[in-house]
This record gives C-alpha cells, sequence and structure tokens, in this order.
C-alpha cells in the first residue's frame, strides 16, 4: 500500500470516528438523565476551565475562533484550487477528507460541550403557576411594576433621540452581574461566572444580522455585540452569563435572565429586564376583562419609557441588512438541538378569547414570575 493510500484510508478511519462521537452523543442526548449529569459534571467542568484560560484573553476567544475558521478556510480553498489546476480532480478526496475532519471535529466538540445540555431537566428559577382565582387582581399586579418601570425611568438619563444612556462602563456592568449571580443558590447553575467579553472585531456585522450576544460553549464564554442598545444590554449580558453556567435552551436562558434583573436592587437592571419583558402583563390587564383598565395601562407608561422604545425600534430598523437571513439560520440550528426554533426567544402567551372576552389558560414563564415576585417575594 502506498504513502498516499494510507493516508486517505487514515483520514477516513479519523472521519469515521468524529462522526461516530457525534452520533453517540446526539444518542444520548436524548434522556434528561444523560443530558442533566453531562451538564453538571463535563460540561460544566469544560466549561470553567476553558473560561478561565481564555478570559486571559484581551478579546473574545470565540471571535478568535472565527478568524481562525476564516483563515483555515481561505487556506484549504487555495491549496484545493491549485491542486485542481494541476491534477484536475486527481487526488483531491485528501483536501475534502481534512475539510470534513475539521468541520465535523469542530461540530462534535461543540456538541460535547453545549450541545449536551439540551435536555436538561427545567431550569430550577421559581415561578407562580397557580391561576389566581379574581382576575381583578392583574391590574392592581400591572400597575405595580408599570409604575416601578416608570419611576425607574425618571431617574435615568437619555440622548436627544430618546434612547437611554448606559449608565455604567462594560466592566462596571460585570462587576454587578456577578454580585447578581451569586444570588442563585441552586446546584442546577455552576457556581462560576465568567468574564463576558465584547466582540469588537465583527460587532458591526453582528450589529446587521441583529445578533446581540453570543455564548460559546467551548470557550465558556458569554460575548456580547458592543453596539446595542443600552437598553437591552444587561439584559442580554445576564442571558449570556446564564449560557455559560449550564443553561443552555433560549427560552430558560431568557428565564434566568429575568429573575436577575427584575428581583435586582439596582434600578438599571430593572429597567432593562423591564425592556425585555413588560409587555407581557399588558395580557394579564386584558384579562381582567375590564376595557377601561387595559386602555389605561397601555397609556400610563411615562413619555421616557415610551421614547426609548421607539429610539430602540427605530435603531434596529436601521440595522437590518441581515436579519431575515439570521434568523433563518438560527431556526434550523435550534430545530436541529431539538429546540422549537427562534419561537424559544418569545415568551408563551396562553391567552384564550371567548366572547370577546379573554382568559388565561396557564401563564408564560415571565408571567408567572412576575405574580411569584408579586405574590410571594414581596408578599403583596
Amino acid at each position: 500500500m502506498n504513502k498516499y493510500k494510507k493516508t486517505f484510508y487514515a483520514s477516513l478511519i479519523t472521519l469515521g470516528c468524529i462522526l461516530f462521537a457525534f452520533g453517540f452523543l446526539c444518542l444520548i442526548r436524548l434522556s434528561p438523565f444523560v443530558s442533566e449529569g453531562w451538564s453538571r459534571t463535563i460540561s460544566r467542568v469544560e466549561e470553567i476551565v476553558s473560561s478561565t484560560i481564555f478570559g486571559w484573553l484581551p478579546i473574545s476567544g470565540f471571535e478568535l475562533f472565527i478568524i481562525c475558521m476564516i483563515v483555515y478556510v481561505l487556506i484549504w480553498l487555495i491549496l484545493l484550487i491549485r491542486h485542481l489546476h494541476r491534477f484536475k480532480l486527481r487526488g483531491s478526496s485528501k483536501y475534502w477528507l481534512n475539510f470534513g475532519i475539521v468541520i465535523s471535529l469542530v461540530i462534535t466538540v461543540y456538541m460535547g460541550t453545549a450541545g449536551m445540555e439540551y435536555n436538561r431537566y427545567p431550569v430550577d428559577i421559581p415561578q407562580h403557576t397557580e391561576l389566581v382565582s379574581n382576575p381583578l387582581v392583574y391590574k392592581d399586579i400591572g400597575n405595580y411594576f408599570q409604575n416601578d418601570y416608570n419611576n425607574i425611568s425618571k431617574n435615568m438619563k437619555y440622548d436627544e433621540s430618546g434612547m437611554l444612556i448606559m449608565p455604567y462602563s462594560h466592566d462596571e456592568l460585570i462587576n454587578i452581574m456577578n454580585d447578581e449571580y451569586k444570588r442563585l443558590e441552586s446546584d442546577y447553575f455552576s457556581s462560576y461566572t465568567p468574564k463576558t467579553k465584547r466582540m469588537y472585531i465583527f460587532g458591526w456585522l453582528y450589529r446587521e444580522f441583529q445578533i446581540t450576544g453570543v455564548a460559546f460553549g467551548p470557550t465558556g464564554e458569554p460575548n456580547m455585540n458592543p453596539l446595542i442598545t443600552p437598553g437591552e444590554y444587561a439584559f442580554t449580558m445576564a442571558h449570556e452569563i446564564a449560557h455559560t453556567k449550564g443553561v443552555i435552551k433560549e427560552e430558560d436562558a431568557n428565564l434566568v435572565a429575568a429573575y436577575i434583573c427584575l428581583t435586582s436592587e439596582n434600578e438599571y437592571l430593572r429597567y432593562s429586564g423591564y425592556v425585555y419583558t413588560i409587555y407581557s402583563l399588558s395580557y394579564l390587564v386584558a384579562c381582567t376583562n375590564v376595557k377601561e383598565y387595559y386602555e389605561t395601562y397601555q397609556k400610563s407608561f411615562s413619555k421616557e419609557c415610551v421614547n426609548d422604545s421607539i429610539a430602540r425600534s427605530n435603531y434596529w430598523k436601521q440595522h437590518d441588512m441581515l436579519g431575515k437571513f439570521s434568523e433563518f439560520i438560527n431556526n434550523i440550528y435550534l430545530f436541529l438541538q431539538g429546540d422549537k426554533g427562534t419561537i424559544s426567544y418569545e415568551d408563551n402567551i396562553d391567552v384564550k378569547e371567548d366572547g370577546g372576552k379573554y382568559y388565561v389558560q396557564s401563564y408564560s414563564r415571565y408571567q408567572a414570575l412576575y405574580l411569584w415576585i408579586y405574590f410571594d417575594l414581596l408578599g403583596l
């Protein structure tokens, strides 16, 4: 057997082993028991070690990985084109095998870290799921949180467009968020909170993709797009940190971020939590079936809250060149991971209309969290 054939078969066996490992991980992940155990042991240790190592880098390890992959693909293309120019298709299989090995290895490593966490048990965040007997209380709940949102908004500063001005630097917010995450006492979450990185190199491109943040399992880093709006910043940071603490599903990470922000004593964190979640309360107020309550609630947001919301909307409308494509790719990725697609980012509002009246069938995650804060945490 000549040297070429030995190399070819060695590469083929290597690719087969990697694909077998990937298939095996996909198979055992179907068991929530295995997924939970893997998340609490192998994934947790890997992410702590990786985030500690990459934490020393002044740039995002995820962006460094993207650069390395771009360089690899370019070199691979150059070598393949040169080979095809000289020898046509003869002997080109080694290049395709090399490419397959690298890509399959990256996917398998990702599966062995973050991917294995997609079938974990429900996230350990308190919620009030029992339906209230008197739906008129929804008015009081909506008003309580709306008043807090309005009062906070009057303490914030805004630019000429009405957009919130960031009250903290990125590093200051990291320290605040690290302290906030210490409140999670459940062992469902990793006790280690990694340093959140800013994605400076490709931030402008992520903005056009409407990507606000990325948590990358192999490096154990939460990453932020520094070009997102200030109102979204704290919630997004909390969301990405949640991923690196073992909460991989988007709806679970959103719930953790909502809990961290809405139960914080820090006004900016609560403001950012309201930015993402307070819309869910309007559905509850509508379920009082008193038209005046709902109309008053909708009209009672402060001008600061309204202007900031309009400014955020206008900002993202100006940067939506690749938003649809990004959503399409992300939707496919989430479906392949066994999730519900990009709809998993949204709160599952379960309200039924009957004869012009609205009834809660079951509380959404945000609603159940708001009710827990109102009834159980605050004791109102």
